[in-house]
């Protein structure tokens, strides 16, 4: 079977394209204290000791949480509770189960799903034991009876709350109180921070950011700095601790105002949707005395624009994306009423880096700062175009 380890706005938004949405459901299930589940047998126990204060040794019974090997183990039992052969979307991870889809195809893999979990004597949050035995001795007309009962137009799923509805999706309340708790902890921080903490902070705002879609461009300095101390402090783990950090006001800043764009951000759309209709595309090029773009328009019409560098430049890491956001400024206006603009590229690292929400190198940063800035209205999608069939070439090589 095909398990996926994406989430759950990118397999909603294939259910979009293929289902009918008053025949989907979801249907949510949460293994109760999973790790205590799972005894360790006594020839395994010596896998799994403590040592006390006193020098004395401890073997666990039970698989303990928050240890790697016990994550895999925990993951690849769920994933055997799941193999059969699936019909709905399953998204798992750890002790967290979800099928989405029609509801004929949901059905059959719950149906199959709770059998075993009946066999092996698991038990969920969700559902009793009787419960459990109820619904597998039940006839067919009555298990989806229940199972439209089960399902959610709201949901959490790891640390994100979905609105199947509005298709629309926010921090759910537990992410809601660790983001405040870190904030609380930072708002105490004095001159100096240390690695780990800073990493907490990082690491917090950029899952939220993620999960926001929350752009961060206009952070790159403290981005580049964050990642610099990890890079430096890896071959030392012990300094994680320690070492003691001395920032200034500017990165205390950047922080706070990290925070307060998650804050106020209430939601986002849960995935979006590409136009059916031709969309306005712009093809770019660029090489070390120039740049050359062409805007296609939906009724087929074309501009082309193009110019030579004041001087050579002889990276193609600097001159594609710099040529990207000199085609945007000549060939775009606000006043357009296109909201989504395509620009296609040959040059599959500024493609790879526009996806991102924060790209690591400068110039792609630069890029990407410069056109939300300046169209901060307009939705821009980024694809690879092989340069065998790049139009822009020629206007950008001047020819």
């Amino acid at each position: 079977p095909h398990y996926h380890t994406n989430t759950p706005s990118s397999i909603f938004k294939r259910l979009y394209t293929v289902a009918n949405e008053s025949d989907t459901i979801f249907v949510q299930f949460d293994f109760a204290a999973y790790y205590d589940q799972f005894k360790l047998h006594q020839d395994v126990r010596d896998y799994f000791c403590f040592q006390g204060r006193n020098g004395e040794i401890f073997s666990l019974t039970r698989l303990p949480m928050g240890f790697s090997l016990a994550c895999a183990i925990a993951q690849a039992t769920t994933w055997q509770f799941l193999n059969f052969e699936c019909q709905s979307e399953i998204i798992t991870c750890i002790d967290n189960v979800a099928f989405t889809g029609p509801v004929d195809k949901v059905h059959h893999d719950v149906t199959a799903f709770l059998g075993r979990i009946a066999q092996c004597s698991a038990t969920l949050n969700e559902l009793s034991t009787i419960e459990i035995q109820q619904y597998l001795t039940s006839n067919p007309s009555q298990q989806l009876h229940h199972l439209r009962s089960w399902h959610k137009n709201e949901f959490t799923f790891l640390g994100v709350k979905y609105d199947w509805l509005q298709k629309k999706k926010a921090l759910s309340e537990k992410t809601m109180e660790k983001l405040l708790a870190v904030q609380n902890c930072f708002q105490h921080l004095g001159h100096t921070i240390k690695p780990r903490q800073l990493a907490l902070i990082v690491g917090m705002l950029r899952y939220c950011s993620m999960v926001l879609n929350i752009q961060l461009f206009h952070l790159f300095d403290l981005l580049s700095w964050s990642r610099r101390i990890s890079a430096f402090l890896q071959e030392d783990i012990t300094r994680w601790d320690t070492e003691e950090l001395h920032w200034n006001s500017n990165t205390k800043a950047s922080l706070q105002s990290w925070f307060d764009i998650i804050l106020s951000t209430t939601d986002t759309e849960m995935f979006y949707i590409l136009p059916t209709n031709p969309p306005t595309t712009i093809i770019t090029d660029a090489s070390g005395i120039g740049w050359g773009a062409i805007r296609i328009n939906p009724d087929g019409t074309s501009t082309t624009a193009c110019a030579l560098w004041p001087s050579t430049i002889n990276s193609s890491v600097e001159a594609e994306p710099k040529g990207v956001s000199e085609a945007a400024k000549a060939l775009i206006s606000n006043k357009d009423e296109v909201e989504t603009i395509f620009i296609l590229s040959d040059h599959e690292p500024l493609v790879f880096a526009a996806r991102s929400s924060a790209p690591k190198s400068f110039h792609y940063n630069r890029m990407m700062e410069t056109l939300f800035s300046t169209f901060p209205k307009k939705r821009f999608v980024f694809a690879f175009l092989p340069g065998s069939i790049n139009l822009a070439d020629s206007l950008s090589r001047n020819i």
